[in-house]
């Protein structure tokens, strides 16, 4: 097999799957934010996320989780006398893959193909920064295309075998599981989302639902960073950890070590700490050259971990800094608010009106102060004969109360049997609101016969 320069290789994605998603999404839109029935956002959030597991599943994104969907090789074409030698080379390196996947007790798969791929930066890899596997073809990466012989990939070859083969499918099962269970808690946030009076309970419970995710984020970058340590460990065992190391210390002699990522959730252990971590207990290793790169890499490692913690240091400086000034005016303007713009019960729950025929009950209040023009009020009551309820200023009231004909108002429920505000939801009626000043709640009843008013939700003008 011959790749030609500008190869593009693609991962195919399931068409279903995507096809499952798109809908997902478009019912995810209509069924919570339009429909607002629980049926429509159950619905829309299954589909959402049966397209989205079946699309990473057909992906390959099960096998690690650090494959790009859809990856550009270019790599140069070898030239006439390079070709046979080439294909035994190929053909050499895949039947010690097999070997080794026969001599792990790996089932149900052997390498058929193998191929020069990206480097490292170009494309995520799975246990290191040599070589993957990409279903049936093992794929090595080209900027060690001239450092390495067909002997040399053995060892690599069988750290990326434990490590995608044996240590990643368990630890992957977990969190498939993890997954199902944080999809399930995420429709009961479509529930919610897709009924009346959610404005409450939805925002803590979306604080609780995000939490364990940011967490088991947080931790499976961890994890994957410690099995991919392991995996070299197991690898070490198998082909003989001098043998391995001589082939890290080439790399690490040829290649410049990378800038550890502190910051980054799932970095690849640098040559360094793979080192380390298959260096025998109690002694070094046997071979001298080993030894000098080691310890070479272990002060370039040093010194730019150090480099590293300082900008890490310095994020942090700033994130505390962006805290500091996005809490204390919040923290502030609350403290204010609740001191200065206190909340007024104007009507506790409980209490029950009885309004006669064409006539009124009142409840003043007075509003001290309001940052814009007027503050929101909300409550609940339900009538026995349908009611009116008004919020009206002084003047407003005076005149009605004069005349006993309604004029102006700031807000009028139209004739209503019962009305809630603070539903959160669609369909709300508008939100009743005071001005600052001397303001009434007149609840007037036009009916031949008399109407007894309960308050269900205390009706009270909010914070500023």
């Amino acid at each position: 097999m011959t790749l030609q320069t500008g190869e593009r290789y693609t991962r195919r994605v399931s068409p279903f799957g995507v096809s499952l998603l798109a809908v997902g999404i478009v019912l995810l839109v209509f069924g919570i934010y339009w429909a607002r029935y629980v049926g429509g956002g159950v619905l829309a959030f299954v589909i959402l996320f049966t397209g989205l597991l079946l699309a990473i599943e057909e992906a390959g994104l099960e096998r690690g989780g650090h494959q790009k969907l859809w990856v550009n090789r270019s790599v140069v074409s070898p030239g006439p006398e390079e070709v046979a030698p080439l294909g035994e080379q190929k053909t050499e390196i895949r039947n010690n893959t097999n070997d080794l996947v026969n001599r792990l007790g790996i089932t149900g798969f052997q390498v058929e193909k193998v191929a020069w791929g990206p480097s490292a930066d170009q494309i995520r890899n799975v246990a290191s920064g040599e070589c993957h596997f990409d279903h049936n073809e093992l794929v090595l990466s080209s900027r060690l295309r001239s450092t390495l012989n067909v002997e040399d990939w053995t060892p690599l070859i069988a750290v990326s075998l434990i490590y995608d083969k044996k240590l990643m499918p368990r630890i992957f099962r977990t969190r498939r599981l993890f997954a199902i269970l944080w999809v399930l808690s995420l429709a009961g946030l479509g529930v919610l989302m897709s009924l009346p009076g959610n404005s409450i309970i939805a925002l803590p419970y979306l604080l609780w639902l995000f939490a364990p995710l940011v967490i088991g984020i947080r931790l499976a970058g961890g994890t994957d960073f410690r099995m991919r340590l392991l995996a070299n460990s197991e690898a070490g065992d198998l082909v003989g950890r001098d043998r391995l190391a001589g082939v890290l210390a080439k790399i690490g002699e040829k290649q410049p070590e990378p800038v550890p990522g502190l910051e980054e959730y799932d970095r690849v252990p640098t040559i360094s700490e793979r080192l380390n971590r298959i260096e025998p207990v109690g002694s070094e290793f046997q071979d001298p050259q080993v030894r000098r790169v080691k310890g070479s890499l272990q002060v370039q490692q040093n010194a730019l971990t150090k480099t590293a913690l300082q900008k890490r240091h310095t994020r942090l400086l700033f994130a505390l800094i962006f805290l500091i000034c996005l809490l204390v005016p919040t923290i502030a303007f609350l403290v204010w608010d609740n001191s200065v713009c206190p909340r007024i019960t104007v009507i506790p729950a409980g209490t029950q009106i009885v309004v006669g025929p064409v006539s009124h009950s009142d409840y003043p209040f007075f509003v001290s102060n309001v940052i814009w023009d007027s503050r929101s009020m909300w409550g609940a009551f339900t009538a026995t004969q349908p009611v009116t309820m008004y919020i009206m200023t002084a003047s407003q009231f005076g005149s009605f109360n004069t005349t006993g004909t309604i004029g102006s108002y700031l807000f009028s429920s139209g004739l209503v049997s019962s009305a809630t505000y603070e539903c959160g939801g669609r369909g709300c009626p508008s939100e009743p609101f005071a001005h600052q000043g001397q303001e009434y709640v007149t609840i007037y009843n036009p009916n031949g016969l008399p109407s007894t008013i309960t308050i269900t939700q205390d009706m009270y003008v909010g914070g500023c």
